[in-house]
């Protein structure tokens, strides 16, 4: 049977990957591993490992964000309908991730056709997934503009099923064209442990070409976008917390009493800038390893370089969905107060019509003064104490 070259193979007996050569002709015997191969063998090793948590963690991050949003009522906004949005597609990313590592691990022992067939599978998804999840951000960085900097809150809540045809269409057509014309494949030639993507030669067009088309060129494209998107909402945040700290300071000096301040607003520009950041962040490192293995495979530096990109890639690439989870629901106190509610204390429980609706979280902008259904404080309070009565305390 024809093995596919690997430079890291799956050894069952001690659980971890070990180099080895399988040529074309061979089926059970493997080469002595190459000199120097054991830096590579521990990078290896490190990005499958860091790559599978990863993907584990993101996958749970992802079911739970849509269930807590299935759940509760109150999180029914367009923000958070986008958030779902991206989680699903972060998921995909996460398990088409995992699929590539339990190819990249048992494919010595799969036929060849169904190694040839599951190759192809996961390639395919996760540059459907990468895709949409790109645009899914950018999405959520366009639906703020529109409300912060626009104000107009109706249109946000217009644009998003365009958001819908446009982030899901054209990453299933990419993806259904590339495993279509067999541009789908495993570079044996690689530089460290990788799975499936594009073929090093394929007969439509270049296979850099095809590289940039399924993914790193909308990759790249996302980055310059949302980086303008967010330069524009933090300048226009900024603008209107100066404005409100002269309207306040001259209003307090007039009538000697204190108005509203702007913590909220404060607490939605400190949040916001996690947001690009994360999408970044966390994605930059396969960009890097990318760049420098098509541009500048023998720049001196390299392989010392990639002992620490890959790694970071292993977390960076599957972790958004866990990260997204984490900002948007561990670290939000509505969202916590509303899963606390669902729990059978013993002890006094935390009602959801305790929790002030106009209370502000990073996935339901815009701010107050552009949301129609905010409320003040004191205005919620008034709202709830008119609204309670004794039998509702059971």
């Amino acid at each position: 049977m024809t093995t596919p070259f690997s430079w890291f193979q799956f050894n069952p007996t001690t659980h971890d990957f070990t180099p080895s050569t399988l040529p074309d002709n061979t089926s059970d015997a493997a080469s002595p591993p190459p000199p120097g191969s054991t830096v590579e063998t521990v990078v290896a090793n490190i990005y499958l490992y860091l790559t599978g948590v990863t993907s584990v963690l993101s996958m749970f991050g992802c079911v739970a964000l849509v269930v807590i949003f299935a759940a509760f009522r109150e999180l029914h906004t367009t923000g958070r309908r986008l958030l779902v949005c991206l989680s699903v597609a972060d998921f995909l990313t996460a398990f088409g991730n995992l699929a590539g590592i339990v190819w990249y691990a048992w494919k010595g022992g799969m036929e060849t056709y169904v190694a040839r067939t599951l190759c192809q599978f996961h390639a395919s998804l996760t540059i459907f997934s990468s895709i949409s999840s790109f645009f899914w951000s950018t999405s959520v960085g366009i639906h703020l503009y529109v409300c912060i900097c626009l104000r107009n809150a109706k249109m946000a809540d217009k644009i998003f099923w365009p958001f819908v045809v446009v982030c899901w269409t054209p990453a299933a057509i990419i993806a259904i064209v590339s495993w279509s014309l067999d541009v789908l494949g495993h570079d044996p030639d690689a530089k460290g442990p990788s799975w499936c993507w594009i073929k090093p030669k394929v007969e439509v067009v270049s296979s850099l070409f095809w590289q940039y088309v399924t993914g790193k060129c909308w990759e790249m494209t996302c980055y310059f976008i949302i980086a303008v998107i967010y330069a524009l909402i933090k300048r226009r945040l900024h603008k209107k917390k100066v404005g409100r700290a002269t309207t306040e300071g001259a209003a307090n000096d007039v009538r000697g009493a204190k108005r509203p301040n702007t913590s909220l607003i404060a607490e939605t520009n400190r949040k916001l800038v996690f947001v690009p950041l994360i999408f970044v962040s966390l994605r930059i490192w396969g960009t890097i390893r990318f760049l420098i293995g098509a541009h500048f495979p023998s720049a001196y530096g390299v392989k010392f370089a990639l002992a620490f990109i890959v790694p970071l890639q292993g977390i960076g690439d599957s972790a958004q969905g866990f990260a997204n989870f984490l900002l948007f629901c561990c670290f939000t106190k509505r969202v916590r107060l509303l899963c606390l509610s669902t729990l059978p204390f013993k002890g006094r429980r935390v009602k959801p019509h305790s929790i002030a609706p106009g209370k502000l979280t990073p996935a339901e902008f815009p701010p107050p003064d552009t949301d129609p259904h905010h409320q003040s404080p004191s205005a919620a309070n008034q709202t709830i104490s008119a609204n309670h009565r004794p039998d509702d305390s059971a």
